[in-house]
């Protein structure tokens, strides 16, 4: 996921030509601007700017131009022949989106399938990514959702040789007026040459199951064939994770979280027949490092697993700015393939700060992080107000989201694998996870507002099977 943005070094706004090539003779004869471009043009223009007061969410209008951006060290210049753009890597960053070329806004709709087209090749052999996607009001999500690169979006291989690249990417989330399209450059010192940019739209694509569909699965007959009223924790059913993540390779859990998780009483206990999960402000120091944070992370990683089915979760949220509870799934397979190849089913996640909204979401190879495919609900009542059932039903080729019975999202195998040019990794056993985060690159961390501690109150969880 990508930060949020500092202080730029140089910044230099360029607009690319669709205009034939007439100076660089290993240019090859571009041809026409493409129809319905919103990218192109056939004009250049060049703008210097020190862009003072960059906006931390990264969303502001280039004006038609193109921004080249660099971060944590990186340093790159630009130059032009009338036709194609030149970008020398002098020093690349950490990251692949250390050194950006971008055009911003850019709207991008939902359920229209896109196009993008570019001629590129570079002084040696190197990798870039190209994006499309939101700024840091949507978590930096990538649109055009890739297997690799730091930024979620598609890897492209670059030679000596001028070639034409293109891909297509249906837009699956809400319509975005604010997008951003990104040339990811860094890492690799070097020139990369760009020109004949376009972002097409070709059509639209029918994306979402039909309310009657939804309903056959909903409405169906079920059984139940598992449940946990809390009524103790038992320790045969629910393994605590213990620390910040580094032993299991992860620091931070993957997301810059802050708490340290324990399995004492003091931060998972029962009350009045319900789990509470609770976040304390308390420092713990392990070999890796302090945490000023405590909490608990409980799962049933080879204890107990589901494959299919209708589960629903009665819980109570808490609040607060950096406060970030989790109602969630990993594939069984975690420790063979690793994430996100098992798969992750998000059933309820929540932000303290926006207390009236759920999400829901699953995550798998080429849609993960950032690029998750989920969507949210916002209710009339706090969610940290009283208990409310958050409930998922899974079968074989889709999953659908409800809360309170009523339902806010449904995927399907088809949409992953036609929409997403992904794989559907859900057709196979999971293991369920409770937890409450302090801190992470989503929620944010806490401030002077964040009041401890916080809790996640579980009723009960139930499992029923389709009859």
């Amino acid at each position: 996921m990508k930060h949020a943005y500092t202080v730029l070094p140089t910044i230099i706004a360029v607009l690319l030509l669709s205009a034939a090539c007439t100076t660089a003779e290993r240019t090859p004869q571009p041809e026409a601007p493409l129809a319905g471009s919103v990218i192109s043009d056939p004009r250049l223009t060049v703008v210097q700017t020190d862009l003072e007061g960059l906006p931390d969410d990264g969303a502001f209008d280039t004006e038609g131009g193109w921004y080249l951006l660099n971060f944590d060290g990186a340093r790159s210049q630009t130059s032009h022949d009338g036709s194609t753009l030149q970008v020398d890597v002098i020093l690349g960053g950490p990251n692949t989106w250390s050194v950006q070329l971008l055009q911003a806004p850019v709207e991008v709709r939902h359920g229209v399938e896109y196009e993008v087209r570019f001629l590129a090749w570079a002084d040696r052999r190197r990798e870039i990514e190209v994006k499309v996607g939101g700024s840091a009001g949507r978590a930096w999500a990538p649109y055009n959702p890739g297997e690799g690169g730091d930024a979620g979006g598609t890897m492209v291989s670059l030679t000596d040789t001028p070639e034409r690249h293109s891909f297509t990417f249906v837009m699956t989330r809400e319509t975005d007026p604010n997008a951003r399209f990104e040339f990811e450059l860094g890492k690799t010192p070097g020139t990369v040459y760009i020109s004949d940019v376009a972002l097409v739209a070709t059509g639209e694509r029918e994306i979402a199951l039909s309310d009657a569909d939804i309903a056959s699965y909903v409405d169906a007959d079920w059984e139940l064939s598992w449940e946990e009223e809390f009524n103790e924790i038992d320790r045969d059913v629910w393994l605590f994770e213990i620390g910040n993540g580094h032993t299991r390779g992860i620091p931070g859990w993957g997301n810059a979280e802050r708490q340290y998780y324990t399995d004492e009483e003091q931060n998972a206990f029962i009350r009045d027949g319900a789990l509470v999960i609770r976040a304390l402000e308390e420092e713990r120091t392990d070999q890796f490092g302090r945490y000023p944070y405590t909490s608990a992370r409980m799962i049933t990683e080879g204890t107990m697993e589901v494959q299919y089915g209708r589960i629903d979760v009665r819980a109570k949220m808490p609040i607060g700015q950096g406060i970030w509870p989790a109602i969630w799934m990993l594939g069984s397979n975690l420790r063979e393939v690793g994430w996100p190849e098992s798969g992750e089913i998000d059933i309820m996640e929540y932000l303290g700060h926006e207390p009236y909204t759920v999400h829901g979401t699953i995550h798998g190879p080429g849609y993960s992080g950032g690029g998750g495919i989920g969507a949210s609900t916002t209710l009339e009542d706090s969610l940290a107000d009283d208990f409310h059932v958050y409930s998922i039903v899974w079968d074989e080729d889709l999953i659908i989201w409800l809360i309170n019975d009523q339902v806010y999202h449904a995927v399907t195998a088809e949409q992953v694998e036609n929409l997403y040019n992904a794989r559907w990794v859900f057709n196979q056993p999971f293991y369920l996870l409770l937890n409450l985060a302090v801190g992470g690159y989503w929620p944010g961390y806490p401030d002077e507002t964040t009041e401890f501690p916080q809790e996640m109150v579980v009723d009960y969880i139930r499992i029923y099977e389709r009859q």
